[in-house]
Order: C-alpha cells, then structure tokens, then sequence
C-alpha cells in the first residue's frame, strides 16, 4: 500500500474493515508512531459518520469511549480518527 496520509500526520497502514457504513483503517503518527484507528466514509449528502463524532462529542471522556482526536475530509472521503488503544 502506498502511503496514504490523512490531516498531514496520520499514516494509514492496513484495513481492519469494511462495512456498509464505511471502512476501518489502522494508522500511525508520523512523529509519535502511537497507533490510532481511522474510520471512512464517501462523501455524501448525509453522512452517518459525522453523525457518529457528533455522538462522541457529546459523551466527551466518559470511561470505555474512544477519544477522538480529529473529524475531517481528505479528497471524496470523510475520516474519523479515534484513539487507537482500542479499535
């Protein structure tokens, strides 16, 4: 896989994957090398992955839920970058 680099520092490694509603991908920090999980969907009119950060924002840093670190759009995608202790 070539190098795919999402929000300029996120590496993305391998498929841990694939659903209906978009696909997992393990990545790593290009400084830090901490692993994180990337999730992607098509962009599209609605989109039921900015419906999931919007859920993760307002359970904020309650125990057993992913941190997120970053929500955004890299060419005909959406990603959400969680973090990665577990997927």
């Amino acid at each position: 896989m070539n190098d795919i680099i999402i929000a300029e520092k996120y590496i993305i490694t391998n498929i841990i994957g694939e659903g209906a509603f978009g696909t997992i991908m393990e990545a790593y920090h290009k400084d830090t090398k901490n692993k994180f999980a990337i999730k992607l969907e098509k962009k599209s009119k609605s989109s039921i992955l900015l419906h999931e950060y919007n859920i993760y924002k307002h359970m904020g840093k309650m125990m057993c839920i992913p941190h997120i670190k970053n929500f955004g759009s890299h060419g005909n995608y959406r990603y959400l970058i969680k973090n990665g202790r577990k997927y």
